[in-house]
């Protein structure tokens, strides 16, 4: 079992992405951003070079936190039995 999984959601964050997977690299097994589509300055090109998986995400037409609650929620449970801890964290 994997000590350790981080979930990021990323916005056009192209120039900080490849600092925030090397960072979450150094403690966890796996690194999951998922890139908005409606994103415009290649984030998942900068994220998959860094070493992390890249995972699409279409947020509609708005995203509130309560919106992105439901989304993590529903995402989350592929860790269960995989990892002991799983981090849902900003870029």
């Amino acid at each position: 079992m994997d000590r350790c999984w981080a979930y990021c959601l990323a916005y056009n964050e192209r120039l900080l992405i490849p600092y925030w997977v090397r960072e979450y690299r150094t403690f966890c097994e796996r690194v999951i951003v998922y890139v908005d589509q409606t994103s415009t300055d290649r984030t998942e090109i900068a994220a998959g070079l860094a070493g992390a998986e890249v995972r699409p995400y279409d947020r509609g037409p708005y995203l509130d936190d309560m919106a992105f609650v439901a989304w993590a929620q529903e995402h989350y449970p592929e860790a269960r039995g995989q990892a002991e801890w799983v981090l849902w964290v900003d870029a």
